[in-house]
């Protein structure tokens, strides 16, 4: 397996800086007028292939034997296709070009639906013939981009076609039991296929409750939640085996969506009475703090800038020279610039330890040092004294022409607590 054409243009736009978004400010830049939509055409266009390149940078990165694995060079291929697609694409300056570049997004987004089943099949295989083999890692900022890619992408092509009750990919007063009752039914019919029988599904408490949310990520986790519920035995190699008991990256992928918002997923076993499984969702309300904090992906965006910060420093940029006169700290005190990016490839440049003026200057009196009684000024002026009423740090000299003219030392006190 050869590098891709594009290898070069690669490894370029990953160390380039990314721009980050929250939902909040996507929220308020999704409008449908043309020169909206021309606006944002011209941002994805810039901004998504930095996005591709990063993840391609990691995935070459990657032992021989997980990349030649059959699933993961099918998912390099689509990251590949999508990163010359969306970087080769024209300027975008006219109604028609924007046209044609979300017709673009529309295809990619369609080849990109199997990622996650490539991308599990995959790892359990590499797991399977090789299990010391350890990369979640990466797979939390393959997922992580995934998600937020994904909502850009589905975004930007919901604002050509606004829909009633949406903003953008977000629905505004969403019904969770709506999607749930919907899920359960399919659930109900799959399982029936699969064992002959299925659970009752018995719903309770405010079902007429409503938030703004993203119907997709609501309908992927509540259907992993249960398909987990509904799995019972093994399955006895059943053809539909596949179907409903996915490929083990279900649940976390579930706690990845939860938790890209501020919520979380929770689970419960209660001995001989079943498991209890917790779902947190936030209100994704314009405006509220949830769509305005980072979220898992800016925060990569963030740690990643920082990172290609100090990669693409220049020579005079890392050892400026130092300027003294602008430093006011008293001697022996530092300071440590808080911008430096803070990760593995730090390194302490020249120009961000801040230097004192001077260093503290050490100077002795000029009056003798031994005193009458030929003592050392600071000891015990008492010759020959009992040892254990010296303090620390004070030792007995003889006097000079008595004896010789070696100096005796003392037994260093002991201490106690």
């Amino acid at each position: 397996m050869g590098l891709p054409r594009s290898f070069r243009h690669i490894q370029v736009l990953a160390k380039q800086h990314a721009n980050t978004i929250t939902l909040g400010q996507l929220m308020r830049s999704t409008r449908s007028d043309p020169a909206s939509l021309i606006r944002q055409g011209q941002w994805l266009r810039g901004q998504l292939p930095i996005r591709f390149a990063r993840r391609l940078d990691e995935l070459l990165q990657l032992p021989y034997v997980v990349v030649h694995n059959s699933n993961i060079k099918q998912v390099l291929d689509i990251y590949v296709e999508t990163f010359e697609s969306v970087s080769d694409f024209p300027s975008i300056l006219t109604e028609k070009d924007e046209a044609d570049f979300a017709q673009l997004v529309r295809e990619q987004l369609e080849k990109h639906q199997a990622v996650a089943r490539l991308i599990a099949e995959g790892y359990r295989e590499v797991r399977h013939a090789y299990p010391h083999f350890r990369f979640d890692d990466f797979l939390d900022r393959l997922f992580i981009t995934r998600i937020s890619v994904r909502i850009l992408m589905e975004n930007y092509i919901r604002m050509r076609t606004p829909q009633e009750g949406y903003i953008g990919v977000v629905q505004k007063e969403m019904s969770p039991y709506r999607i749930i009752q919907d899920l359960s039914n399919e659930i109900t019919r799959l399982t029936e296929a699969i064992y002959g029988v299925a659970p009752e599904i018995e719903f309770r408490g405010n079902l007429a409750c409503s938030l703004d949310y993203i119907p997709r990520h609501v309908q992927f986790m509540c259907q992993e939640l249960l398909k987990n519920a509904d799995e019972g035995d093994p399955y006895s190699g059943c053809t539909w085996r596949k179907e409903l008991a996915g490929y083990g990256f279900g649940l976390p992928l579930t706690r990845l969506h939860a938790q890209y918002f501020g919520g979380d997923v929770f689970m419960q076993a209660l001995p001989g009475h079943g498991t209890d499984m917790y779902l947190l969702l936030n209100h994704l309300k314009e405006g509220s703090p949830s769509t305005e904090e980072d979220d898992p992906s800016t925060s990569l965006t963030v740690t990643e800038n920082q990172s290609v910060n100090v990669c693409m420093m220049t020579k005079s940029e890392r050892f400026p020279r130092i300027s003294r006169s602008s430093v006011n700290l008293p001697p022996g005190h530092y300071r440590m610039d808080v911008g430096m990016p803070l990760n593995k490839q730090t390194e302490v440049l020249a120009s961000r330890l801040t230097r004192a003026k001077s260093a503290p200057r050490f100077s002795f009196c000029k009056e003798r040092r031994v005193d009458s009684e030929d003592c050392l000024k600071g000891l015990s002026p008492k010759y020959l004294k009992d040892v254990n009423e010296l303090g620390p740090g004070q030792y007995r000299l003889m006097k000079i022409g008595i004896g010789s003219n070696s100096v005796i030392k003392a037994s260093s006190p002991s201490y106690s607590i």
